[in-house]
């Protein structure tokens, strides 16, 4: 019977140890995954993102081993937010130099020296050396227009997309049918779309859950018609396209241990865009109302159309005297058009470091597609026009993309439509005279063409069902969003390298 106790004794003594030594090593690795994370936000401050970014990692591995959910994802959160901005900007000094020596051929050393020194937000001082935005050679020429002319290749290809748009722009009207108050949608065009999502399976992990969003068309006053034709694989599908909704997208679920081969998702779809041409007369504009959940929604603030005094001094400056929200919506779009330039944006980066679009615009005077119209929506919505950003694709033939414009309200008429980055891409031909150059002015303030498709009624709409994970981006859905909580990368990356759209037009 001692004997029997003696052994209990040993083997108490023995779980107590092990289970002292467990715990010494959990605390170990908390209090190491502790340090660690301190120190990468400390390098994170000081721009030191890859170094931050080493440090996050390390800890993550750290946490792991404790089981601590929230201490990871907060690690995993900060893993994707330093290599979003380490991906806005990869071009070393060298790199950047020699891209510029590429583009700029036959400029002499002290002009490139003089171009590089003008940016404005494409150049950061990362990991203590400087490292530049992918595109910035673009937004110098989106900036110093007149460049253009000693790049012949580039001149032309600026002209024929300005010349894509003459056809409606300067076209005869049909005063028997255009030109009538009540007729502001005209000229139907029906597009059919083909969407693909091709994933090797090697891109995705053993285990966990991919979920995936696609963007879809929502039914508008000026888009009309929408119809989901076939959606494939149903298996995955959580969640069909709600056409009446805020934003348009395809659910998926895809349970990664039961799949084994590679993934195919495929959508297709139609839709009807019809060109907008308002005639409106200032003086039958009626009054707001004030009270209603529509003017209380499209004159508040959201996270990138910012309504601050700042933005609401530079509205009031834009306007002048001018009371008439029609008149006043008018004053603030030539205002955007003539005084912000379109460039590309570093989004990524404004994202993570919480730099809302519109006042970065402010700002830095350029912009691109959706954060131009997110300043005109907030000038607008800061003396009490409802306003809002518009996201979908621009079908331009031959070269369809991505884009943005604005919207703003008037009693009795409804919602004007405004593209200030499609009004400045046409005036980048040179061969306009000057009357044409002010019929495209006058084109896309109230008027705008056929060749659209909207995904999303305005900037900052969370896509349904809602995002567990940060994401790598919010403001739009232009493109497929993903998340899996067992990647380690960036759960976006296998969906977009597989991401194919083919939209054509129907006759």
């Amino acid at each position: 019977m001692r004997k029997i106790r003696q052994i209990y004794v040993v083997m108490a003594v023995f779980i107590f140890s092990l289970f002292v030594i467990q715990t010494f090593a959990f605390a170990t690795s908390a209090s190491s995954g502790d340090t660690q994370y301190a120190e990468a936000e400390q390098f994170e401050t000081k721009a030191y993102y890859q170094k931050a970014l080493e440090l996050y990692k390390a800890a993550r591995s750290q946490y792991l081993k404790t089981g601590s959910a929230v201490k990871t994802q907060m690690c995993r959160d900060k893993i994707f937010k330093m290599t979003a901005i380490l991906i806005e900007f990869p071009l070393s000094e060298e790199q950047a130099m020699a891209k510029l020596n590429e583009v700029f051929e036959g400029f002499s050393a002290e002009e490139k020296k003089a171009l590089i020194g003008k940016l404005k937000g494409e150049r950061l001082i990362i990991d203590g050396n400087p490292r530049y935005f992918e595109q910035f050679t673009s937004n110098i020429l989106f900036r110093h227009p007149e460049l253009r002319k000693r790049l012949p290749k580039i001149y032309e290809h600026y002209n024929v997309i300005a010349k894509k748009y003459g056809d409606i722009i300067f076209r005869q009207p049909d005063n028997t049918y255009m030109l009538k108050q009540w007729n502001s949608y005209i000229n139907p065009q029906t597009y059919i779309a083909d969407v693909k999502v091709d994933i090797p399976r090697k891109e995705l992990p053993e285990k966990g859950i991919y979920r995936l969003w696609i963007p879809a068309p929502i039914l508008l006053d000026s888009q009309r018609d929408v119809r989901v034709i076939s959606i494939e694989p149903q298996k995955y599908l959580k969640r069909t396209p709600q056409l009446d909704y805020d934003i348009g997208s395809a659910y998926f679920e895809i349970p990664l241990d039961t799949v084994k081969e590679d993934i195919h998702i495929s959508m297709k779809y139609s839709f009807t865009h019809y060109e907008q041409y308002f005639t409106v007369d200032p003086g039958n504009v009626g009054e707001y109302d004030r009270t209603s959940e529509l003017y209380r929604h499209y004159t508040s603030s959201s996270d990138n159309i910012i309504v601050n005094p700042e933005i609401k001094r530079k509205a009031l400056e834009m306007v002048g005297n001018e009371k008439n929200p029609y008149l006043q919506a008018k004053r603030i779009y030539y205002e955007v058009v003539n005084k912000y330039r379109y460039s590309y944006m570093p989004h990524l980066y404004l994202y993570e470091t919480l730099k809302p679009e519109s006042l970065f615009v402010l700002e830095n005077g350029y912009g691109d597609c959706g954060s131009q119209s997110m300043l005109f929506a907030a000038l607008c919505r800061s003396i009490g026009i409802p306003a809002r950003a518009i996201g979908g694709m621009l079908l331009t033939p031959g070269s369809p993309s991505t884009h943005f414009w604005a919207e703003f309200y008037i009693p009795n008429y409804g919602w004007i439509p405004v593209d200030p980055t499609i009004d400045e891409v046409v005036l980048y031909s040179d061969e306009l005279a000057e009357g044409e150059r002010k019929k495209v002015h006058e084109y896309f303030f109230g008027h705008l063409d056929n060749r659209r498709m909207v995904i999303q009624k305005d900037a900052d709409i969370p896509v349904e069902p809602r995002e567990r994970e940060k994401s790598i981006f919010n403001t739009t859905l232009q493109i497929p969003k993903a998340e899996c909580e067992t990647m380690e990368d960036l759960p976006i990356i296998p969906a977009l390298k597989g991401y194919d759209i083919t939209i054509e037009t129907q006759y």
